[in-house]
């Protein structure tokens, strides 16, 4: 009900009328729409002209206003982001596909310093496959705060896997630059040229529109020629790219600019899926993803070399052993025992596992090379299995919805097969795991099985309640002289069990004194595991 307010009140209009004003700048801020807006009573507009408090108040609000404009206008990129530790001037990669499956990536990147204590980023690491790729130029300066310029003061060529420079090609250069300090500037240009990737004939790339730094310009371009008929897949895309075909050439260019979207690590976000993946675009030529699987089933047949060693090692390992649990129990143990683990990154330029007789004669490997001997020694004993790339669910989207991209496995391991009590995965670096057990941030993983059917998608198993079942029991037997025995039963999830029994059968003489320790203060213990399966396996 609308009354007309007596007109000897002038502080009950005052404030009825800052409302009204409020509400009508508040309209023009947050629409484009014209929003019909209801005159006052008559009584009311007389009351408003009367009232100097509402024109008072009317006046420094639209005062306030237009300083606040005013400031945002003027603020500049780098007084915006002040307070952040360092800030990116420009971020730009250019890739380049040529007609015969080479291509070049040209790097080029201004950071600016604002805080202290991120020096450590005038050292500059880049990653290379020696014999694959070459990186052709380099130029690294640091600009001072006075506008000096230096050139970097040196660069190092060095393995990555030092030590074993046999077994890798990784390298890496290291690019250090001096006087970084706050309010220096980083600006360098590095050109990677590649000889093509590990399928012949192929190019895939995946990229990301990430500004977790902020970002003054950002700008990505991937040109191709046209006849090489590479596909495009985007996931929710903030900024569209333009796209330019002149008929010969198509180029897909990102140039966004002023851009700043922080990480929120406390935030309770979804696993990635392809309905909820933002910013991210990928290229690729390869048709369908049963043409990776024929590729890297014949990149690994290639690489089985059996010996005679191999098959007396193998005859020793499965002697006595009836069942396929018992043989593949025994394996596992073998390698858990014989064989360290070596990461050579597995990436788009290291797919291909070493021959099995060099790897089984090291005695070292990484998840390709150690699945593959482990796989071609389970075949000596009788046992089919078949290799499957590997990547968390927690990590990445479902792959089957993805442009047919290798690189988004990051890992390999085996689907053991069962045809009595049925298929199940198998990590050969997993220590002190059954067979058919693995960590909790394995399941749901996605995984992409390798065989000579094109292949199959498929997901490690969720496990039941039992898996992560914890329960601790407590027994008092009180003797008729007065003394009592009181026995403790801990039955803990699989993981935790594991990691104890690891600890406990240690050579930690320090670590066993305490568990003891504990023990006996608690009175007689036994220890238990719970999960899929019974310690005396």
């Amino acid at each position: 009900m609308k009354q007309s307010l007596p007109k000897k009140s002038i502080f009950a209009p005052s404030i009825l009328t800052i409302c009204y004003m409020i509400f009508i700048h508040l309209s023009q801020l947050f629409t484009e729409a014209q929003v019909p807006v209801q005159v006052p009573p008559e009584s009311i507009a007389e009351t408003i002209n009367q009232s100097p408090i509402v024109e008072n108040v009317a006046a420094e609000f639209h005062s306030e206003k237009v300083i606040i404009d005013a400031e945002k206008k003027t603020k500049t990129f780098e007084e915006e982001y002040g307070d952040e530790p360092y800030i990116y001037l420009l971020h730009e990669i250019e890739v380049e596909v040529k007609e015969d499956w080479t291509h070049k990536t040209t790097i080029h990147k201004k950071i600016k310093i604002q805080k202290p204590g991120h020096k450590n980023i005038g050292t500059i690491p880049f990653r290379y496959i020696k014999g694959r790729e070459k990186i052709t130029k380099i130029e690294a300066y640091t600009i001072a705060a006075n506008g000096e310029k230096y050139s970097h003061i040196k660069i190092q060529d060095r393995s990555v896997d030092r030590g074993y420079k046999s077994y890798s090609d990784e390298r890496e250069k290291i690019i250090t630059l001096p006087k970084v300090s706050v309010g220096a500037i980083l600006d360098y240009t590095v050109v990677r040229e590649f000889q093509g990737k590990t399928i012949e004939g192929a190019f895939w790339k995946v990229g990301y529109l990430d500004f977790g730094v902020p970002t003054k310009q950002d700008k990505c371009s991937v040109s191709f020629p046209k006849s090489l008929d590479i596909a495009y897949k985007e996931f929710n895309l903030e900024y569209k790219p333009v796209i330019y075909d002149d008929g010969v050439t198509v180029k897909y260019v990102w140039d966004v600019q002023n851009t700043h979207e922080p990480y929120d690590d406390t935030a309770n976000k979804p696993f990635p899926t392809h309905e909820n993946l933002t910013n991210i675009f990928m290229f690729s030529s390869i048709k369908n993803w049963s043409d990776v699987s024929d590729w890297y089933y014949d990149l690994a047949s290639k690489n089985v070399v059996i010996t005679e060693e191999m098959r007396k090692e193998a005859a020793n390992i499965f002697e006595g052993k009836e069942t396929l649990t018992q043989k593949t129990l025994a394996l596992l143990e073998y390698f858990n025992d014989k064989f360290r683990y070596i990461s050579m990154s597995f990436g788009e330029n290291t797919f291909e596992p070493h021959r099995t007789d060099e790897v089984f004669k090291n005695k070292y490997g990484d998840c390709k090379d150690i699945s593959l001997l482990f796989k071609t020694m389970l075949e000596l004993g009788g046992v089919e299995s078949s290799l499957a790339l590997f990547t968390e669910e927690e990590t990445s989207s479902d792959p089957q919805y993805d442009l047919p991209i290798p690189g988004l496995f990051d890992h390999v391991l085996l689907l053991v097969h069962d045809p009595e009590e049925g298929d199940f995965y198998l990590d050969p670096l997993l220590e002190g795991y059954f067979p058919g057990e693995y960590p909790l941030s394995f399941q749901g993983a996605y995984t992409f099985i390798i065989n000579e059917h094109g292949g199959k998608f498929d997901k490690l198993p969720i496990f039941d309640e039992y898996r992560q079942y914890e329960a601790k029991a407590i027994t008092y037997d009180i003797k008729n002289d007065g003394s009592s025995m009181c026995e403790y039963i801990n039955l803990w999830g699989l993981d935790f069990s594991i990691s104890m029994r690891k600890k406990i059968k240690s050579d930690s003489v320090t670590y066993c004194g305490h568990f003891r320790s504990v023990i006996l203060s608690e009175g007689e213990a036994r220890v238990e595991g719970s999960g899929i399966r019974s310690l005396k396996k």
